[in-house]
């Protein structure tokens, strides 16, 4: 579906915002604080909207999977921009990542989720890559994990 991303300038604040709409309402009944954080002037993006915002999805819901459990469950996601670049962080205080599963995170099939299939990471480096970006992921077990992507900005 997005093997030639429909790159454009895209409102990331904007953006952020409708998909804070749609997320939002499944966290609320879970219990979990989300907190969107934008750091100075974000400005515009260059991406495939439908792509990123399937990436966005994808994160989050890891994030969300991650906190089943935990007491005062959060995410933040943070946004700014630094040398031509928009980075977004999401930060989770979730179970966090073994040091073995960090090592397969982008591996296909490669999963710990009872229900998962292992591509969602792989699709969106894949997605990421495509718009010209990275995916980042820093995790200690027990203390949570924080996702980072970086975009060229428009």
């Amino acid at each position: 579906m997005f093997e030639h991303p429909e790159i454009r300038k895209v409102d990331m604040v904007s953006f952020m915002k409708d998909l804070f709409a749609m997320v939002e309402r499944d966290f609320e009944p879970r219990g979990i604080r989300f907190t969107p954080v934008f750091r100075g002037e974000v400005g515009y993006g260059q991406i495939d909207p439908r792509a990123f915002q399937q990436v966005m999805l994808n994160i989050l819901t890891n994030a969300s999977d991650a906190l089943e459990g935990r007491v005062s469950p959060e995410i933040t996601l943070t946004m700014y921009k630094s040398g031509g670049r928009i980075l977004v962080k999401v930060r989770d205080n979730g179970c966090g990542i073994t040091k073995e599963c960090r090592q397969n995170l982008f591996k296909p099939f490669t999963t710990t989720k009872t229900n998962g299939t292992g591509l969602g990471l792989v699709i969106a480096k894949k997605m990421m890559s495509k718009m010209d970006g990275m995916v980042d992921v820093q995790s200690e077990e027990s203390l949570g994990t924080v996702v980072t992507l970086n975009l060229p900005e428009g």
